[in-house]
């Protein structure tokens, strides 16, 4: 069915409000909805954030047999206030309050921190969030920043408070991080971080730290505290942290400290 010329098709489901070009239905009773379809979800998918309504908008969307859920494709987002989930294709189940994405995944959430304001973006190939219990997990060539530094790791867990704000991370699968400041690479096996006490623990065998004038220090753990700039390396009885330096002409350089466990 497609409108008289100027006119936009409404959309009236159960799980959405939406409008489009062009909308059909099919024998099964799938219907789909093409040409700059956009609208509100009726029920919040990005978090508890009070009345903030929840847009979505795509290419096309299609809700199967039974509106068991609605399918996004083609630069399909979400959004929520300052929250948005952006894929190439976006399923979002109303029932469960699960949302899932594949293919260039872009989110951006506010941080939970009471000292400044920012925000995490993360960038996947696969994307599932469920909303009731606060956490999305994200998998694929990983990428997340954050006003402090960048990480590349294989999968990533990002937990939520009701007010849909990142409060963790927690990064797997080979970790690489640049810090912001300094230009100081870490890389570990696995990360976390604490966004409240602003705390980035790594873990590795070994974690290395590599300074931007080539000195380099290895542990089993290190904590980097970000709002002071102070990164500590922890070595275990069977390995204890070992530095690397180059000298150089350019004058002494803050190095992180060191201790053994």
């Amino acid at each position: 069915m497609a409108p008289a010329t100027g006119d936009r098709i409404r959309l009236g489901a159960p799980e959405l409000d939406g409008w489009c070009d062009r909308v059909w239905g099919s024998e099964d009773g799938t219907i789909t909805a093409k040409g700059k379809v956009g609208g509100l979800l009726k029920r919040e998918a990005g978090g508890g954030a009070g009345e903030v309504p929840v847009r979505f908008a795509a290419d096309s969307a299609q809700t199967p047999p039974g509106a068991s859920s609605v399918v996004l494709t083609g630069d399909a987002r979400i959004w929520q206030g300052d929250r948005l989930v952006r894929a190439d294709r976006l399923e979002y189940e109303p029932a469960t309050d699960v949302a899932r994405g594949e293919g260039q995944v872009l989110t951006r959430a506010p941080l939970a921190d009471k000292e400044e304001k920012g925000e995490l973006t993360v960038r996947s190939r696969a994307l599932t969030y469920r909303r009731a219990a606060g956490e999305a997990v994200y998998e694929g060539e990983v990428e997340v920043k954050d006003p402090q530094g960048l990480a590349r790791c294989g999968r990533l867990v990002v937990r939520f408070d009701a007010e849909g704000r990142a409060t963790s991370a927690e990064l797997e699968g080979g970790v690489t991080l640049l810090e912001g400041a300094s230009g100081r690479q870490l890389t570990g096996q696995r990360g976390r971080l604490n966004v409240a006490e602003d705390l980035f623990e790594m873990w590795g065998n070994p974690v290395l730290i590599r300074e931007p004038d080539g000195n380099q220090i290895k542990g089993d753990r290190l904590e980097w505290r970000r709002r002071t700039g102070t990164v500590v390396v922890v070595g275990g009885e069977d390995s204890p942290s070992e530095t690397l330096y180059h000298p150089s002409g350019q004058g002494a350089r803050p190095t992180p400290s060191r201790r053994q466990s």
